[in-house]
């Protein structure tokens, strides 16, 4: 079947020649969540599982000692969960328990993915590794001889084949060096690679036989921020857009989403050509460097304002419209998962909230601790996601009182070392940032984010919540008290003879 007969079937045709989509392709099963962001696609969309919706609560906790930043996968009621400090681990969704856990001696820190049974998963010197749903390791394959380069990917797979980026950072020049490369997962062989000039830590996608990344390529005409390669031997399809991120693509229909930067861009799958920007508000320094969710006829865009606030944008498939958006009190760096009903949003602040899709309005938000970078995975009425501090935890339908397993996760010297790399990629995440003017959103709520969503400060003087004495917390207005209060207890004691 040609390509473009097979876009035409994938939903109907709308203004435009854009195509929507229907929830068909790369559906997983009603008890699974097999990659990053639930199919190739990166769609974030599942239309077999609710999420927690009433009564929601933490059912389980599981602690790790690195920090949990890739997302869960999911398959026969067990989640895969990798970690920073180098483990993989198996654990029952029923009770949070350990079923089994292994050491890969490398920091897991991207999403892996599930074929047939085999959890497939990159580790932080640019090795792919293959773990059975036993716990045995099957693959350990090496991206690169340089321990420099690094996985700037989660594990993508079409099914047949595993897909994964690797690239280097640079101070200056940012990511460089990098190479897309196709590996068949039973004979552990490059099928073949892609080299890139640059590229930037995101997710391919793929779609109708074809594997989109950010980056520029060695072949001729390479050279835009988009590049559409054949999944079969790597060949360019086209290269489109203009910003290069790091941020995310998702396809959905007949178009390519990349987010990078302010901006937000549609491209024809077909041929790369724009069908429409946005630009976020520049005054509030917006920027998302993470993969839209597509569900419907909507785009789900997380953003973050600085290290303040952040944003969930709704944009219209075909036309680019802003529907709306949904303020938080901290930035969001994950990717929403979305069902029927909701959009899941996970922040910096420790939150988990779930988004009615028909209003635009907080449903319920549930605190899980410490910041949330790993996007949520969904299965029936249970989210799972992971935290900064090391923790995977599930949220459920009448949850029930927090429970713990395994070690309390306690800071590691490669954690250290990842912190640091971490505000790297941010700030080249800045650099990237457009200045343009912005689409005016059809519908919008305050222009500060609602305060109510804040963690009352907890100090001496304002232990209950109460602001009105928090500037007595101030460290400089502390220390400064404090020598005057030395100075004159010494005056006294001179004067008084003691």
């Amino acid at each position: 079947m040609k390509r473009r007969s097979v876009l035409a079937s994938a939903g109907f045709l709308a203004g435009g020649g854009l195509i929507i989509p229907s929830k068909t392709t790369g559906q997983t099963s009603q008890e699974s969540w097999e990659s990053f962001q639930s199919d190739p696609q990166n769609t974030g969309w599942t239309t077999t599982a609710s999420g927690p919706t009433t009564d929601v609560g933490t059912a389980w906790r599981y602690g790790t000692r690195g920090e949990i930043t890739g997302g869960a996968v999911i398959d026969s009621g067990r989640a895969y969960v990798p970690s920073r400090d180098g483990t993989l681990t198996a654990i029952s969704l029923e009770d949070g328990s350990e079923i089994w856990s292994k050491n890969l001696g490398k920091p897991l820190d991207t999403t892996p993915a599930i074929i047939d049974g085999t959890i497939y998963v990159g580790g932080r010197k640019s090795t792919l590794y293959g773990v059975r749903d036993d716990g045995t390791v099957t693959l350990e394959y090496s991206l690169a001889q340089s321990d420099s380069k690094r996985m700037l990917s989660g594990t993508c797979s079409d099914g047949q084949s595993l897909y994964a980026l690797i690239g280097e950072y640079d101070p200056v020049d940012g990511w460089n060096e990098g190479k897309l490369t196709a590996i068949d997962p039973n004979a552990g062989v490059e099928i073949w690679s892609e080299p890139l000039i640059s590229s930037a830590p995101h997710t391919p996608a793929i779609d109708n036989e074809t594997i989109y990344c950010f980056g520029v390529g060695e072949q001729d005409g390479a050279n835009g921020a988009v590049l559409a390669l054949s999944t079969a031997d790597g060949d360019l399809e086209w290269a489109g857009g203009k910003n290069r991120g790091p941020g995310g693509i998702t396809t959905s229909g007949n178009s390519v989403i990349s987010t990078a930067g302010g901006t937000v861009t549609a491209l024809s799958q077909s041929t790369g050509s724009t069908q429409w920007d946005v630009n976020f508000p520049d005054e509030d320094n917006l920027w998302a460097n993470t993969s839209a969710a597509v569900a419907d006829r909507s785009v789900y865009v997380a953003v973050q304002g600085g290290n303040e606030f952040g944003y969930l944008y709704d944009l219209d498939l075909v036309s680019g419209k802003i529907n709306g958006r949904v303020e938080f009190y901290n930035p969001i760096q994950c990717s929403p998962g979305v069902t029927d009903d909701h959009i899941y949003v996970a922040t910096d602040g420790g939150r988990v909230s779930a988004i009615n899709r028909s209003e635009l309005s907080k449903d319920w938000t549930l605190e899980v601790g410490s910041p949330v970078r790993a996007p949520p995975a969904l299965v029936g009425n249970q989210l799972i996601t992971g935290t900064t501090s090391g923790y995977a935890v599930m949220l459920r339908d009448n949850g029930k009182t927090p429970t713990s397993t395994s070690p309390t996760a306690t800071p590691t010297s490669d954690r250290t070392e990842t912190d640091s790399l971490t505000t790297q990629e941010t700030e080249s995440g800045q650099s990237v940032t457009t200045t343009k003017q912005s689409t005016t959103p059809t519908s919008k709520t305050s222009t500060r984010p609602n305060t109510n969503d804040q963690t009352p400060s907890r100090g001496f003087f304002t232990n209950s919540g109460n602001p009105t004495m928090s500037y007595l917390n101030d460290p400089f207005l502390l220390t400064v008290g404090g020598f005057m209060l030395s100075v004159i207890g010494i005056l006294h004691q001179l004067l008084s003879g003691d």
